[in-house]
């Protein structure tokens, strides 16, 4: 404590710059099909990290996260109409990537200081892929698939491994949608669908803490409505999760209160109605 004070008086500044621009190009080799490439340059400001501070010491400058992504992809309507197939491929090059990790070496006081900074570099590799399909009259059909080969490859603190995962970044993602309509007269129509969404393992921290990996695993949810022919109005059944399947969207470890785990919603039902007075 300082002149009364429990936390003294302090002034402190620093001065972040980048530029941030794109590039892309666009081709339509007829009127079905467009392929497209393009580098783009990202840039997040630094800061000073503000998640546990007791004293000046404790108020820690990180620099600014830049990024350099390359990217090239196509958007193709095939089968008369009917099919849209849309691909990306990317490669993103990450400087100074801010992320939460722990300062080792009694800043202010405090041993171990978890907190926002920048952890190192890394680099993105992977492909998106979306398929759409009206294959009959009233079904429409969808596809997605993502993949990412995602390391940090110049760890600037100990905890984190040459080739290691950034938290959150699952290798593989595919999600689907199998969706029905039909006209019951004049006046309304039914439909009914089904969708999936399915994550590969992903961690939580960028530590690779066993207690902060995920499984893979799938979600299904599916719908059963009706609806007026301009949707101004529509009454919805629906169930989400209905595998009822145990899964975590996040996690912590080290905190004051132990480990915590946040989980996903379980089997949930419910009904919609929405109606539209324009």
């Amino acid at each position: 404590m300082q002149n009364g004070l429990l936390f003294p008086p302090a002034d402190f500044s620093e001065d972040f710059s980048a530029f941030s621009g794109k590039i892309s190009l666009d081709y339509f080799l007829n009127d079905n099909m467009l392929f497209y490439g393009g580098i783009n340059r990202g840039y997040k400001s630094g800061g000073f990290q503000g998640t546990l501070v007791f004293s000046p010491a404790n108020i820690i400058p990180f620099d600014e996260e830049t990024v350099l992504s390359y990217e090239i992809g196509s958007k193709m309507t095939l089968a008369e109409g009917t099919v849209q197939l849309n691909t990306a491929f990317f490669f993103y090059d990450y400087e100074n990537l801010q992320a939460q990790g722990t300062i080792e070496g009694g800043a202010g006081g405090v041993e171990n200081l978890f907190a926002l900074q920048n952890i190192g570099d890394a680099e993105v590799l992977g492909f998106e892929l979306d398929l759409l399909a009206t294959p009959v009259d009233g079904l429409d059909l969808s596809l997605g698939v993502g993949y990412l080969d995602a390391k940090i490859v110049d760890p600037f603190i100990a905890e984190v491994e040459p080739d290691g995962r950034p938290a959150m970044s699952p290798e593989w993602t595919f999600n689907g949608r199998a969706r029905y309509a039909f006209m019951e007269s004049d006046k309304s129509y039914w439909f009914i669908q089904g969708d999936f969404n399915y994550q590969d393992d992903v961690f939580f921290d960028i530590y690779e803490t066993p207690f902060l990996q995920e499984g893979s695993y799938f979600i299904w949810n599916a719908s059963l409505g009706i609806s007026a022919p301009d949707n101004r109005w529509r009454a919805t059944l629906w169930g989400r999760n209905l595998s009822d399947t145990d899964y975590r969207i996040g996690g912590f470890t080290g905190g004051v209160a132990g480990p915590v785990q946040v989980y996903g919603a379980p089997r949930t039902y419910g009904v919609r109605f929405s109606y539209n007075f324009n």
